[in-house]
């Protein structure tokens, strides 16, 4: 018994000590965090005239967007700024 502590200890200190798994609760936290992640909105001024969820967004007005509809009108010029943490 005392030698199984010893080599846990000495694994740790070596960084050799086995991964430590994630409880299902935890799991799950961490999946509901990532579509959270995925479905938030921000606010951000559109540069030229896109057509936006269907319907014309002129130059000038505000847009909500998801990160992923961001990243797409930021890769043509179509919003200002970057995504916002």
């Amino acid at each position: 018994m005392a030698n199984e502590a010893d080599q846990a200890k000495a694994d740790k200190v070596k960084g050799k000590a086995e991964p430590t798994r994630k409880t299902e609760a935890e799991a799950k936290a961490d999946k509901a965090a990532a579509r959270a992640a995925k479905s938030e909105l921000q606010v951000h001024v559109v540069t030229r005239n896109v057509l936006h969820d269907g319907d014309l967004v002129s130059a000038g007005e505000d847009i909500a967007v998801t990160r992923a509809q961001h990243a797409q009108l930021f890769a043509v010029g179509a919003v200002e700024g970057p995504w916002l943490d």
